[in-house]
């Protein structure tokens, strides 16, 4: 199977979303989709305007792999706490940072508080 760059750039910005919700959004079926993803056919300069506006993609990352790809979209639970981390003062920050790797280093090899919780309820 031939290497398809863009193919795989358009994968990244759909994310998690469905091809099926991905083509909706952006006015194309989702075989067209599934065809530009394999590399079966080359999107027009129109698909890839809307693609670059739709999502603020950068067009020399989307079109030729130049600089960094997209970062996710913040979920509202992650933009509140990146929101409070910047909005607390510089010790505090130091804090959250301690106990964020504090708790990254446990992973998934013991349940936290709020699981064991959850479960019980």
């Amino acid at each position: 199977m031939p290497e398809n760059p863009l193919g795989d750039r358009l994968a990244l910005v759909r994310g998690k979303m469905t091809q099926q919700q991905f083509a909706q959004r952006l006015g194309v079926s989702r075989n067209t989709l599934v065809r530009y993803e394999k590399g079966d056919r080359i999107p027009d300069a129109t698909f890839l305007a809307q693609v670059i506006s739709e999502f603020g993609i950068d067009a020399n990352w989307l079109l030729l792999g130049v600089g960094e790809p997209p970062a996710p979209k913040l979920t509202p639970r992650e933009a509140a706490l990146l929101d409070n981390y910047r909005n607390s003062p510089a010790e505090e920050q130091r804090s959250l940072e301690t106990m964020c790797a504090l708790l990254a280093k446990r992973g998934g090899d013991e349940e936290t508080e709020a699981g064991r919780n959850k479960k019980a309820g």
